[in-house]
């Protein structure tokens, strides 16, 4: 089963200033909401591998097997589910003005975007404990390989909360095991000219390009541990750097 949701929405805006000049601005907000799994039990992620729900387990957590690698038998269940969220807050705006032969255009754009994901492979989830604390609950999750960002561990909630390092700034999650969603970024600005001749155009320009990932990245992909470490700790890690691209731009027509 899929699922698919997506809302837009914008507000644009352009004055005149005489009659060789106006600027336009636009403010835009989009979302996408994705969700995929198993087409019978689909969000309820404990009952994936429930016998109460599915008299045709052969016990609890154990997916029928395929027939002949090819075949999904009765009962047979799609072990994975994801749900995914992304948006972003826009804004846009240029100046466009003629003097003379010289058609004058600049502007620029920026985008904040907010991106989370999960994603399990529920069958296993039934197999519960005794213990029920948010330690043991979380690594029964992590045993069924969750991954998550921006939601919660168990995928019920958003979350915007980051604190995957504990307090000692060790690789083990603080007790409310949260992390918090991606936050890329990215911005342009351009100038351009257009100048008219009786037998020529000139069009010139440039245009400047922004992004950066605004995420934790390792100081050395090649030594994730750090100099003379076997352990994986915050120190390991750095805030992303920005990736800055000019490009010029020249033609002509004649």
């Amino acid at each position: 089963k899929f699922d698919n949701a997506t809302y837009s929405g914008f507000l644009k805006a352009t004055q005149n200033f005489g009659q060789s000049t106006f600027y336009t601005v636009q403010v835009n907000y989009f979302r996408e909401d994705l969700e995929s799994g198993d087409g019978v039990y689909f969000d309820k992620l404990l009952q994936y591998g429930d016998t109460l729900y599915n008299p045709y387990l052969t016990s609890q957590g154990t997916n029928p097997g395929m027939l002949y690698s090819a075949v999904c038998p009765p009962g047979h269940v799609l072990d994975i589910y994801t749900k995914s969220r992304s948006e972003y807050f826009g804004f846009n705006g240029d100046l466009t003005t003629q003097q003379g032969n010289h058609l004058i255009k600049l502007g620029g754009e920026y985008k904040y975007n907010t991106i989370r994901r999960f994603t399990v492979n529920p069958m296993g989830l039934v197999l519960s404990t005794a213990d029920t604390s948010v330690d043991a609950l979380w690594k029964r999750y992590r045993s069924n390989n969750v991954q998550y960002y921006g939601y919660t561990y168990d995928g019920k909630s958003l979350n915007d909360e980051e604190s995957f390092f504990g307090a000692d700034g060790n690789m083990v999650p603080s007790n409310d095991k949260k992390e918090a969603p991606k936050h890329p970024v990215y911005g342009a600005f351009y100038i351009q000219d257009k100048i008219e001749y009786s037998d020529l155009v000139l069009n010139l320009g440039a245009r400047l390009d922004y992004f950066n990932a605004n995420e934790k990245v390792f100081k050395d992909p090649y030594n994730p541990f750090g100099a003379g470490s076997t352990i994986f700790d915050a120190s390991d890690l750095e805030d992303s750097k920005a990736t800055i691209t000019i490009s010029p731009r020249f033609g002509f027509s004649f």
